[in-house]
């Protein structure tokens, strides 16, 4: 029992955060800091953090194209065309826009998508590098 504003036991307040199982740790909490460049995470550059995700995007969509999806095809040749993701193949690129192309053509569901997807295919050679992988320095 407890006494009139004494505080509560701890295992009673539900906003406390579960306990580690025995022989577990705990996920550490991320720090913040203050610099000149600004508020940011301590551990990995971020450029790191979004590359890692670029690698599982493009794979998952590259399964998806090889399934026969145009959606993912374009997609994965602009990931290609661009670099994200993976090592920049303009010729690798191009061959899934224009499979992306072909997959959609004639049926309805894609008929807005193909004007942009004619227009990366047409533009492939400026499209912009978006990784470090691109194979020249981002600007």
């Amino acid at each position: 029992m407890t006494h009139p504003g004494a505080a509560p036991a701890a295992a009673t307040l539900p906003c406390q955060p579960p306990q580690p199982a025995q022989g577990r740790t705990a996920h550490p909490v991320p720090q913040y800091c203050h610099s000149k460049h600004g508020r940011g995470r301590v551990g990995k550059p971020l450029w790191q953090v979004v590359e890692e995700v670029q690698d599982e995007w493009f794979e998952e969509e590259m399964e998806e194209a090889r399934g026969g999806n145009p959606v993912s095809m374009a997609l994965v040749g602009q990931m290609l065309i661009q670099g994200y993701g993976c090592k920049r193949d303009l010729a690798a690129g191009r061959d899934w826009v224009a499979r992306a192309l072909d997959t959609a053509k004639g049926k309805p569901d894609y008929a807005h998508l193909l004007g942009g997807w004619r227009a990366l295919w047409e533009a492939a050679e400026a499209q912009p590098v978006l990784s470090r992988r691109g194979g020249r320095p981002l600007e």
